[in-house]
């Protein structure tokens, strides 16, 4: 990922900016430790004074024409639409191009304006589930029909199709079947969504066993066959190259055999 660029021939103003600190989340998603964490621990990293210290600085940056007009702004970590500091986020990003990593619980309006205004703008949501059981038994929280109505209004108010993008994270023998991934394709197809970035479980990704490893392979190639079928294109992330090229074999001669194969390679690989 390392890349040789002229990094010195640049205007000297700063063109991203992470807002990533703790904050709150209503989500208890299976491979998250944030919402078991201690109350008093929790509170002492989202107190407002530490957010203020961030915001100060950055508000201080752009009062002094420190930050590039065509800056992208990320907001990520915890939950945007109930941070504490929400309104300064926002006040701080106006109309200019964001990236919100959101759980999707809550449909703001200033989300839907900057999509709107911005098209190079986007949400992203790791949405793990096609179905509303295994939403459930990932997220912790019965509201998947209220999630995907509220992206579809923020998609219906975007400047262009794409400005939603969403995540996978293959659970195994929780969110690998046939059911889950058919549900994906139509939630893909409702939001006006073409790519879907594949992930893993990140709490396992190096104490896997050879077995364990060939599991992973079959759930995530099983979805590449389908996707491709669709039309809709991928991207696999936090998995090893090795692993890469055999779901990219998996998928293909799945594709091959026919796609009558997706549901039983699935069951055999359940």
């Amino acid at each position: 990922m390392y890349q040789l660029k002229d990094w010195d021939k640049t205007d000297g103003l700063i063109h991203f900016i992470n807002i990533n600190m703790f904050a709150p989340c209503q989500c208890k998603c299976i491979y998250c430790d944030l919402h078991i964490i201690e109350k008093t621990i929790l509170d002492s990293l989202t107190n407002d004074k530490s957010f203020s210290l961030v915001i100060n600085t950055i508000e201080y940056m752009k009062n002094h024409g420190m930050i590039a007009d065509d800056v992208l702004w990320q907001v990520a970590s915890g939950e945007i639409t109930i941070h504490p500091l929400k309104d300064r986020i926002f006040d701080l990003i106006n109309e200019n191009s964001a990236r919100f990593l959101t759980n999707g619980f809550i449909y703001d309006k200033r989300i839907a304006v900057n999509l709107c205004k911005n098209p190079r703008s986007e949400i992203n949501l790791s949405i793990d589930a096609g179905t509303a059981e295994t939403w459930y038994k990932v997220k912790g929280v019965n509201n998947f029909n209220v999630v995907i109505g509220n992206l579809n209004k923020y998609s219906t108010s975007s400047a262009r199709p794409g400005q939603i993008t969403l995540k996978y994270i293959i659970l195994p023998e929780i969110n690998d079947n046939l059911a889950d991934y058919q549900g994906i394709i139509e939630i893909m197809k409702l939001l006006n969504v073409e790519k879907l970035k594949i992930s893993r479980d990140l709490r396992f990704k190096y104490s896997l066993d050879e077995e364990q490893r060939k599991t992973v392979v079959k759930a995530a190639g099983n979805l590449v066959a389908l996707l491709k079928k669709h039309g809709m294109k991928m991207d696999m992330v936090h998995y090893f190259t090795d692993e890469k090229d055999k779901i990219n074999v998996l998928a293909n001669e799945i594709m091959k055999s026919g796609m009558d194969m997706v549901g039983s390679a699935m069951a055999t690989s359940s």
